[in-house]
């Protein structure tokens, strides 16, 4: 019997025993709260795309950043304490990428805040180049690091 990690609530984990569909995998593949997730950062990046298209005003664009920092605080977190849970070792370089994303979307939204409408063209690729990078790259060697550990 294998152990599948799944959260409900953030950071709360329930221990769910589940037959193993796959050997290896991408993450997505491994925890389905990781792909709902992975697919809710998709979905912030195409509202702040039509945000910007439309023109909308800052107060608008300043919701959309928004919801993308609180998606990306709850999304690392949740990453994160499955590192911890498991003891991995891949858990503290996975965590300061995660530390440095932050960052960058902090300051573009600071940027914005001041002014700097270019910002949200600097914001918006950031997110395309995350979603594809980060997930494809890193949490894809995140999975393979809780698959070691044991998850299936």
């Amino acid at each position: 019997l294998e152990i599948h990690l799944y959260s409900f609530f953030f950071p709360y984990f329930l221990m769910v025993p589940m037959a193993s569909k796959k050997k290896e995998g991408k993450l997505e593949d491994m925890i389905p709260m990781i792909a709902d997730q992975h697919k809710m950062l998709r979905s912030h990046i195409n509202a702040l795309d039509l945000s910007i298209k439309a023109g909308k005003d800052a107060k608008a664009i300043t919701v959309v950043v928004n919801r993308v920092i609180r998606y990306a605080k709850l999304h690392f977190k949740a990453e994160e304490d499955y590192l911890d849970v498991l003891k991995v070792e891949c858990a503290s370089a996975h965590a300061k990428e995660h530390q440095v994303f932050l960052r960058k979307v902090l300051g573009f939204k600071e940027r914005y805040k001041a002014g700097d409408s270019s910002a949200l063209g600097g914001l918006h690729k950031l997110l395309v180049d995350w979603s594809k990078s980060h997930i494809e790259n890193p949490d894809e060697q995140f999975g393979h690091c809780l698959h070691e550990h044991g998850l299936r």
